[in-house]
């Protein structure tokens, strides 16, 4: 939505969002009003049409031509590469519309891997597009080493990161804050990906050397985290917080904490990420994730999420080298330049016109 909102300020742009969604409660549920915008959204409800991807596509398809106003659109960003791609290609053979496609997670992850038999399909899909988007540095470097057949048949692939809400933007200043205690936060839904269950065990293992250390979690309710610990009891030294959807009291944990912590299994970005890091945090991630090539400072470690005893070792290291980065005024800059969405949808805007 933030990117959808920035490009809306751009007064030339008028924009089509099409969301095919599976329930019916999720209507209107990522919109907002402005002139320059129309959501029009599309459920198709049957489950089974997962285990059936080409027939799903030619539904959304179907649904995307019974709306209004499509046919006026000069360009299309499929915001993801296999199921919004596939229905711009098929649009784009009918009616010419150019389109650009963006490659996440689920693309890296699932799709490509899992469907090797459309890979001759995808040859096609990536060449008649305008371009590639990818918004996981990692995941680019590796598209191109595992799939060499599909990399070479785009000449204008970018890598364009995420930005953060313009909250934290107006707000990165934490790391002016001195009085932070041996404390981890995680931010995050609470499910088997996140990895919170090895997040726990690393902190306890750590406890051992440093019995003051402390984990907060941000995302979840105590039954949540009860499933994943399989009804364990939750240890003492873990403060479970909820959802918190006051950007002003998570950004008082935030500076309360000195590392953040999320090594999923699987993260396209994590916009967490950087809202830690733009409150002073330390941060420790997946390594071929999420934020994982983007950053080259020693307070950003990237581990193995399988392997308990570099999560411990991150953890130990940062706690003992926390530095007060008070003086590294440039690295935030850098941050704010960076991750800005007026700035992001810019770079949509010179690839799309490439």
């Amino acid at each position: 939505m933030e990117l959808i909102s920035s490009m809306c300020k751009k007064d030339y742009i008028k924009q089509l969002i099409y969301i095919p969604i599976r329930r019916s409660q999720d209507y209107n549920v990522n919109s907002f009003r402005s002139d320059n915008v129309v959501f029009e959204y599309f459920n198709y409800r049957f489950n089974f049409f997962r285990f059936f991807p080409i027939f799903k596509i030619f539904l959304v398809f179907f649904g995307f031509l019974l709306k209004k106003g499509w046919r006026n659109c000069d360009l299309i960003i499929a915001h993801n590469f296999w199921s919004d791609g596939m229905v711009a290609f098929l649009n784009s053979l009918i009616f010419k519309t150019p389109y650009v496609l963006v490659l996440r997670n689920t693309d890296i992850n699932i799709f490509i891997p899992r469907l090797k038999h459309y890979h001759w399909l995808m040859k096609i899909l990536i060449k008649r597009s305008e371009g590639l988007i990818f918004v996981n540095k990692k995941y680019m470097s590796d598209f191109e080493t595992k799939y060499p057949h599909l990399y070479c048949m785009s000449d204008n692939i970018n890598f364009i990161c995420n930005g953060v809400n313009r909250f934290w933007l107006e707000n990165s200043g934490g790391f002016l804050n001195n009085s932070r205690s041996d404390t981890l936060i995680f931010v995050g839904a609470f499910n088997e990906n996140k990895n919170i269950k090895f997040i726990i065990s690393a902190v306890e293992n750590c406890l051992k050397r440093n019995p003051e250390l402390k984990l907060i979690l941000v995302g979840g309710d105590e039954s949540d985290l009860k499933k994943i610990l399989k009804n364990k009891q939750i240890p003492g030294f873990v403060t479970v917080c909820g959802r918190i959807n006051d950007l002003v009291v998570l950004k008082e944990l935030y500076q309360k904490s000195k590392i953040f912590i999320m090594p999923s299994y699987f993260e396209t970005f994590g916009l967490v990420y950087i809202e830690a890091l733009m409150q002073g945090c330390s941060v420790i991630h997946s390594k071929g994730q999420g934020i994982d090539g983007i950053f080259d400072e020693d307070f950003i470690k990237a581990v193995d999420p399988y392997d308990l005893n570099e999560i411990s070792n991150a953890i130990e290291y940062l706690i003992a080298n926390f530095e007060r980065k008070s003086n590294d005024t440039k690295f935030y800059q850098n941050l704010n330049s960076s991750f800005n969405w007026d700035k992001i949808a810019d770079q949509y805007i010179r690839v799309c016109k490439k």
